[in-house]
């Protein structure tokens, strides 16, 4: 028999809140340090990055939940809206 898997079994159980005019770099310092992981389809990037000390930041997000996702920034990205 299948086991199906809890809430617990594929949330966080850690947060983080930033305040909504929050630099970038801000949001990706306090994704590192509480290593919060991104789960596509939540976390969306509107813009570009403008920022020459995060030319081609790469955060690498754990793995350790199946739809967990890489997430990259890079210098003056374009990301459709």
């Amino acid at each position: 028999m299948k086991h199906l898997r809890t809430v617990d079994d594929v949330m966080t159980h850690a947060v983080i809140s930033v305040n909504r005019r929050a630099p970038f770099e801000d949001i990706v310092e306090t994704m590192r340090r509480w290593r919060i992981s991104v789960s596509g389809g939540i976390a969306h990037l509107h813009g570009s990055i403008p920022d020459p000390s995060l030319d081609d930041v790469l955060i690498r997000i754990a793995r350790t939940v199946p739809g967990v996702v890489d997430v990259t920034a890079r210098l003056d990205a374009e990301v459709p809206v």
